[in-house]
């Protein structure tokens, strides 16, 4: 049996929908911000079904839920799940989380803090503004980098639906965990990328002898569909692609853990043409129509790892359940 906290949770909270990487008005990855007034619900140790099931109804990649405070006095405690799992961190959650943090205490009349701090499994994580206007993007500082396991080209081509080819031969095949482990796969070429999808019956294989059971693939190319215009600039520098069907999540329109994990790849293995430290955008999630940017900044040395990953939040609804 429920007790009353879940009880109370499922029947009553308020909630608001943001898009996040977003390069215009419904685009990005869309996120549901779900304030939390019991402190209790949101500790790691706390029951995590009742959460579940509310994220596995708004449907969306991610929800995260949130402590509602009405000022800002230090980090704040939050917990992110998919359809189907909770995450120790996940990128876009805590950005729209930090976003809406801050939207809310301004529109309550209390100070709208220039840097604030998510309480995740993984540890604090630090987000900040890096101006005013609808044009602001937010930023996140990710942990350091854990590189795992390499994988053979043959085995990700068979679960990727791609040839063998098509994997660039000069890049390595690896896990990257930046708080949440993903598959960096280089590829060849944007139709390469654009061919890609997870096969969920081969997607274990690649792990065979490698002690990891599976993870979410990131595949990447250099280049992109979208050119600078008055709107939107720079260029993309890459274009990528997220899938994990593990997680319940097909493919993911803008995934911040991922491409902070690809920023220390970057650092890592970039050709040395790559400026230091190294400044790029992704764009992901244009194959399901959901376009979206994300900005990394990465330096390395003597094996510490700057990794910072931001992007536009753009509101879209506000609402009440019960």
């Amino acid at each position: 049996m429920e007790d009353q906290k879940t009880s109370d949770l499922l029947k009553s909270f308020e909630f608001n929908i943001v898009d996040v990487f977003a390069v215009g008005p419904m685009s990005g990855n869309q996120l549901a911000v779900v304030w939390i007034e019991d402190e209790a619900l949101l500790e790691p140790q706390a029951p995590g079904e009742p959460l579940q099931r509310v994220a596995a109804e708004f449907g969306f990649s991610e929800t995260v839920f949130v402590l509602d405070r009405p000022h800002y006095d230090g980090p704040i405690p939050v917990r992110i799940f998919t359809p189907e799992v909770e995450l120790p961190f996940a990128g876009h959650p805590t950005l729209g989380a930090a976003w809406s943090v801050r939207a809310r205490l301004g529109r309550t009349g209390g100070s709208a803090p220039e840097r604030i701090t998510l309480s995740e499994p993984v540890g604090p994580i630090e987000t900040w503004f890096e101006s005013a206007g609808a044009d602001s993007l937010v930023w996140m500082r990710q942990n350091q980098p854990e590189f795992g396991a390499l994988l053979q080209p043959e085995l990700v081509a068979s679960a990727l639906r791609i040839e063998t080819d098509d994997i660039d031969p000069s890049l390595p095949i690896q896990v990257v965990s930046t708080g949440v482990p993903f598959v960096i796969v280089p590829l060849t070429s944007l139709d390469a990328v654009q061919r890609a999808s997870e096969h969920p019956e081969l997607t274990t294989r690649p792990f065979q002898d490698k002690g990891v059971e599976s993870a979410p693939w990131f595949v990447f190319c250099s280049g992109a569909v979208d050119q600078a215009t008055a709107d939107l600039k720079p260029d993309a520098s890459y274009h990528a692609r997220m899938f994990a069907a593990a997680f319940g999540i097909a493919e993911d329109p803008a995934t911040g853990a991922a491409n902070g994990g690809f920023a220390a790849y970057l650092a890592t293995y970039g050709e040395e043409s790559l400026s230091r430290p190294i400044h790029a955008i992704v764009e992901q999630g244009y194959e399901i129509e959901r376009p979206s940017r994300l900005h990394l900044i990465a330096a390395e040395s003597d094996g510490e790892f700057r990794i910072e990953v931001g992007g536009r939040v753009i509101p879209f609804a506000t609402g009440r359940v019960g």
